[in-house]
């Protein structure tokens, strides 16, 4: 008698976060169908026996992402943090293409855009980091300074060079104005990374690159516009202002009503009384 054919067991695909049985949900349906309609792709190596599928559902990924957006604060920081967590390629070009779009459309949308889910040139977020290396001559180590890395504070991806600068710039900008609104800061961020990208615009015209003349007098009307917007650029602080800036401190305490000391007489000695003498004197001629 022939040993029946083995046939593996089916396992269920349930999602580990809302914990739906698609298997159930669509009984005549193949795993590859249930997977390509509930499932986003993902190229990592931690998915490659999945089909190259995530084992979160679609529902579960963008709910996640509203989540995450609202914890973050940020629509970019959110879905830098859901590529690190997918094993998807971060793309910021991508992203800003959509970055206005209704919440709920983001990642469909961004994986569309990006090369998340191409299939002639897959990327993970392995790639996202290798990319932002800078590729060493033989026998030459990667230097850390020149690792792009995304930074929260200024929504873009920078190295450790670039970040000294642009923070150096913004703290030199908080010591020297009085920045205290929200608005005000934001202002000085956008300087201080125009200020950042005039400088590159400038060295690449430096070195003679075809086109840089260009971008930096772009570069140089952008920063100027947006200091002027400020009302808080270098060239509004006049000589008259600087050297004014005690007499506006004695009028700010008295615009305020703070105590200002009186003058007191102090006892004359000899030679104020001589002189009161001489005009005694003298008004008597």
């Amino acid at each position: 008698m022939p040993r029946p054919k083995y046939v593996p067991e089916r396992i269920p695909l349930v999602c580990p976060c809302c914990g739906t049985n698609y298997n159930a949900k669509h009984p005549t349906q193949s795993d590859s169908a249930i997977m390509r309609s509930n499932y986003y792709s993902s190229y990592g190596d931690l998915y490659a026996a999945n089909e190259k599928r995530l084992t979160i559902c679609k529902h579960c990924v963008n709910d996640l992402y509203k989540r995450y957006v609202n914890d973050f604060g940020s629509k970019i920081d959110a879905l830098y943090y859901m590529c690190s967590v997918l094993d998807w390629y971060f793309n910021e070009a991508a992203f800003r293409k959509i970055e206005k779009i209704e919440v709920d459309k983001i990642i469909p949308e961004y994986l569309k855009k990006s090369t998340v889910t191409a299939k002639k040139n897959p990327k993970s977020f392995k790639d996202t980091l290798l990319e932002n290396v800078k590729r060493p001559n033989e026998g030459d180590v990667a230097e850390i300074s020149q690792v792009k890395a995304y930074s929260s504070k200024w929504h873009g991806e920078y190295t450790a060079h670039d970040l000294e600068y642009l923070d150096n710039y913004y703290n030199g900008l908080l010591n020297d104005y009085k920045i205290t609104t929200e608005n005000h800061r934001d202002y000085a961020k956008k300087i201080a990374k125009a200020s950042w990208h005039m400088d590159r615009c400038f060295e690449r015209m430096m070195n003679g690159v075809e086109g840089a003349d260009a971008q930096y007098t772009k570069a140089r009307e952008t920063f100027d516009v947006l200091s002027k917007s400020a009302k808080f650029a270098e060239q509004t602080r006049s000589t008259n202002e600087v050297g004014l800036g005690s007499f506006g401190k004695i009028v700010e305490k008295v615009e305020k009503g703070q105590y200002i000391p009186k003058h007191t007489v102090l006892e004359k000695d000899d030679i104020d009384k001589l002189l009161d003498y001489f005009q005694t004197i003298n008004e008597s001629l």
